[in-house]
């Protein structure tokens, strides 16, 4: 539920790119110990290993984005992305609760 949440999708959504994930080895899933019904989800070393490939390909993409923009409005322009996506994470809630 929080992953859906978190990442504006539907819990089957969720799901199935958590099992194809954890068939390809980059995930594991275990039940909590407090809650039987909350599985928690962790990196394996695969994951971990390919973090910093992850990484370079979000900044090399920041990158061509903001091409151009002054330090200023790099930062106007996150600020923005970031209002926008608290707006749609409302929206969401929103019609959720319809």
């Amino acid at each position: 539920d929080a992953l859906g949440q978190a990442l504006y999708v539907n819990k089957s959504s969720v799901t199935r790119h958590i099992t194809a994930l954890e068939q390809a080895g980059y995930l594991t899933r275990t039940p909590s110990q407090k809650d039987k019904r909350v599985m928690l989800v962790f990196p394996t070393e695969k994951a971990t290993a390919i973090l910093p490939f992850l990484r370079e390909i979000n900044g090399a993409w920041k990158d061509a984005l903001t091409n151009g923009f002054t330090p200023e409005e790099t930062a106007l322009f996150e600020s923005l992305l970031t209002r926008a996506m608290e707006n749609a994470g409302r929206a969401v809630g929103e019609e959720a609760t319809e």
